[in-house]
């Protein structure tokens, strides 16, 4: 992507991903937030940390 691009160069390549992009995710927005949601879960549970530990 060139860096030098000026917002009027950039707006018809936003334009042209952004159609696809809304018709996917009308059709499969609900399962892909769900695919999303888990794919970035920690692999491992983090235990909370409790601070009411006496010292």
């Amino acid at each position: 992507m060139p860096d030098d691009w000026t917002p009027d160069q950039a707006l018809p390549v936003f334009e042209l991903l952004d159609t696809p992009l809304a018709a996917i995710t009308d059709f499969y927005g609900d399962q892909l937030h769900e695919l999303l949601r888990e794919r970035h879960q920690p692999a491992v549970a983090t235990p909370s940390t409790d601070y009411n530990l006496p010292l």
